[in-house]
């Protein structure tokens, strides 16, 4: 009797290597008969092998036993994946092969698995050969299969045809009424309790969002017996992993030139008041690798600073492949995706037309959102250093629609101070005092125009109040069309949104009784860049930049002024007009001697030419 109890046994140990991935716990019984009245169980625990591999802690020494294993459950518990969702399936009963193998009358007697047809049938489209069957009941509609059989077959399809193999029993099990279980919970774990006896098909049909390759499709079989080949287990415990992984996204901006094209794009540019700046939003999108690691959700909330306002409906966006080439462009609105605007605020949202495109064609592309936006003219805009920042939040979700994961970019950026920095627009401002060295000049009187030396053209600006201004663009001929600025009667003239070039003050008129100044006053704003290294939990990539301004005034040094929170915002200069010479005014006494001087003057001349004349004679 013993002796058929270890045969039996070991003929069931076989059937243990059909379940593919990481069993534990089981009850196991004595008899060595399979109680086809009992009833099993399925428990798996779901863990995120990416995370453990990259933490080291990944253990390739645990087997599959079908056994629960409490040392796996407490090196993964840190790496329990919440939200996944597994449907399972029979497709089979267990039963008995015997049949005489030779001429002599020796028997064969082999454990076997009765497929049901429409089982056979998905399995046939995927590769399973009917000859393989040890035999076929066509009446019933049964195929039976060894083990070896299943697996052989099972392992191929995943390793050749991943993605055709998953897609297919994802479907098989969906459409053929199987049972979805419990989303796995907090430590990973779901259940299916009260199985009746048989082979089981399991596949992963729904994922949270950071999963990216789905367990490949397995088979249990309950009940199974255990490593040593000498008990049963009703109670089945597999540890399947997935690998898991994110976006990856960034968002930088770049000065638009006259010509309507963005320059290099970085995490800091400068630019005046009215000028056009181009963003990019680059995101690389996680792996599809199946159905159920399809994306339903990609979206795309944007954030600019008060001072800055959309270009409404100028955004492309453009798809590439992992080695760069472009293949696809979208501008078309409302058809792969939607833009909608709240202040200062856009929301790009993938269409069901977009998704469809995307999954899982476009799985690992590159997608890059280019978009334009103004520098407004007005007191909203940051000056300085503080600049005006742009942030992006991609929110994606995949099959386990409860679950979703939002990623930013944009204020992941340290600065020296500890405060977060996006990338950001800089623009800054001059601060004019206009003294007269009498104390005793009109300052609303005098008038100014200013040139940008670096880019070749005159500024126009808003005048918001007495001695501020706003700048608001560019004329490129001659400075009769520039804005004229004057300052208040304090003396102050402010004009703010000036980007970091070269500019040329010019005075055109000052108060009655004063000199206008010899020459140009040269102001040179400067926006130096810094490099700020981040660490690998605050950056999506290796460095940004971040600028900080500085002034000179015909060459001299000067300390930026404070405005806001910016330290260096305003770069000071002081410009003194000073008194004229005076001309004696007409009816003065000086004016009434000088033309009798001249007349002497001529009797003079006249007296001594005749005198000449008359010695000559």
């Amino acid at each position: 009797m013993m002796k058929w109890k270890k045969l039996i046994a070991a003929i069931m140990a076989a059937t243990m290597a059909i379940v593919l991935c990481m069993p534990a716990m089981a009850a196991s019984v004595d008899e060595a008969i399979i109680d086809t009245s009992a009833k099993g169980s399925i428990t798996i625990y779901k863990y995120d092998e990416t995370s453990a591999r990259e933490d080291k802690v990944f253990n390739d020494s645990y087997v599959a036993t079908g056994e629960q294993n409490a040392d796996a459950e407490n090196l993964y518990a840190d790496y329990a994946i919440e939200g996944v969702e597994f449907t399972y399936l029979k497709i089979a009963d267990i039963a008995t092969y015997s049949t005489v193998v030779d001429s002599a009358g020796n028997a064969s007697v082999q454990l076997v698995y009765g497929v049901s047809s429409n089982s056979y049938n998905v399995f046939a489209s995927l590769g399973l050969d009917v000859a393989q069957a040890i035999k076929v009941d066509t009446t019933a509609g049964i195929y039976y299969f060894t083990s070896d059989a299943l697996i052989d077959f099972l392992a191929k399809a995943n390793e050749q045809t991943p993605v055709a193999t998953k897609n297919a029993l994802e479907n098989f099990v969906k459409t053929n009424s199987g049972t979805t279980m419990a989303l796995t919970d907090a430590k990973g774990k779901t259940s299916a309790e009260e199985l009746n006896v048989g082979l089981y098909l399991i596949v992963e049909t729904a994922v949270p969002e950071n999963v990216t390759t789905t367990t490949a499709p397995f088979l249990v079989s309950i009940p199974m017996t255990d490593l040593g080949g000498d008990n049963w287990i009703y109670d089945v415990t597999v540890y399947p992993k997935n690998l898991t992984g994110k976006p990856v996204i960034k968002k930088e901006v770049a000065e638009v030139t006259s010509a309507r094209v963005p320059g290099e794009y970085s995490t800091a540019v400068s630019a005046s008041m009215g000028d056009t700046v181009a963003y990019r939003i680059t995101s690389t999108l996680p792996m599809i690798s199946s159905e159920a690691t399809y994306l339903t959700e990609y979206t795309f909330t944007d954030v600019l600073d008060a001072g800055i306002s959309y270009v409404q409906n100028d955004i492309t966006l453009t798809w590439f492949d992992e080695s760069g080439n472009e293949m696809a462009k979208w501008s078309e609105l409302n058809r792969y995706f939607r833009v909608s605007y709240t202040g200062n605020q856009m929301t790009v949202t993938m269409t069901e037309a977009g998704l469809s495109h995307i999954n899982p064609a476009y799985s690992g592309y590159t997608l890059v959102i280019d978009y334009t936006a103004t520098v407004d003219s007005n007191g909203e805009v940051v000056l300085g250093d503080e600049g005006n920042g742009n942030a992006v939040t991609l929110k994606w979700r995949r099959t386990s629609m409860n679950y979703s994961d939002t990623m930013t970019a944009g204020n992941e950026y340290n600065t020296a101070d500890g405060r977060i920095q996006a990338p950001a627009v800089y623009t800054y401002g001059i601060e004019l005092t206009k003294l007269f060295s009498d104390a005793n000049g009109d300052a609303s009187a005098v008038k100014f125009v200013l040139y940008n030396q670096t880019d070749g053209y005159y500024l126009t600006a808003n005048k918001a109040a007495d001695g501020l201004y706003y700048v608001t663009g560019k004329v490129n001929s001659t400075k009769e069309e520039a804005t004229v600025f004057s300052p208040a009667a304090d003396g102050v003239l402010n004009i703010y949104g000036l980007e970091a070039d070269v500019y040329i003050a010019t005075e055109l008129e000052t108060d009655d009784g004063y000199t206008l100044l010899k020459n140009h006053i040269q102001i040179c704003l400067n926006a130096d860049r810094h490099e700020r290294v981040c660490s690998a939990e605050m950056c999506s990539h290796d460095k940004h930049g971040f600028l900080t301004a500085s002034a000179t005034v015909n060459g001299n040094a000067v300390t930026m002024e404070k405005r806001g929170e910016s330290v260096n915002a305003v770069a000071p200069l002081t410009v003194i007009n000073e008194r004229g010479y005076e001309v004696p005014a007409t009816g003065d006494s000086g004016t009434f001697f000088l033309p009798m001087i001249g007349i002497l003057g001529a009797c003079c001349l006249a007296i001594a030419t005749f005198s000449m004349k008359k010695e000559n004679a």
